[in-house]
């Protein structure tokens, strides 16, 4: 498996689709919750594809995990989360904004853990499903932890504290 930055001229097809299919598993969790839940998720979303869905927004954001030549997982790091991380704020922290993989989530957490060390990040943040694998299972074995969630949400906040920090 291959980690690597995405590139629109050759991998645009493949990771939207990957992306299009995670968005689709998160949308059927989200379905049974309220409008404004439905809203903000429909805004994260806004914040990844293009409105015409045809371009990941902020390319140079984007990595893509591919095996045997296909694309099989996408992932978005960005440095800026646009605030509301509560008691983390804004420094050293890397925001996971989409993680959508078929068997390549360990490998992409394992280059975000490299690029937060990189640039100087003491934490890695992201939202989740609640009540999804990846939420009750995958992600609190790989060391996430819930914070300031008071489970009214169809999305819990997860956060990864890097070695080293207190």
């Amino acid at each position: 498996m291959t980690v690597r930055r995405y590139q629109s001229t050759t991998d645009k097809e493949q990771a939207l689709a990957v992306l299009k299919w995670g968005v689709a598993e998160q949308s059927k969790a989200v379905a049974g919750g309220s409008e404004e839940q439905k809203a903000w998720y429909r805004d994260s979303m806004a914040k990844s594809i293009d409105q015409e869905g045809e371009e990941l927004v902020r390319p140079e954001d984007w990595w893509v995990a591919e095996r045997d030549g296909a694309i099989v997982g996408v992932m978005r790091l960005m440095s800026e989360p646009e605030g509301r991380i509560g008691r983390y704020g804004t420094e050293g922290l890397l925001v996971i904004q989409e993680l959508d993989a078929r068997g390549a989530g360990a490998h992409l957490l394992e280059k975000a853990k490299r690029v937060a060390e990189r640039r100087g990040k003491r934490s890695i943040f992201l939202l989740t499903v609640r009540g999804s694998k990846a939420h009750a299972e995958w992600y609190p074995c790989k060391g996430f932890v819930h914070f300031e969630d008071d489970g009214s949400s169809q999305m819990a906040k997860m956060i990864l504290q890097l070695e080293g920090d207190a």
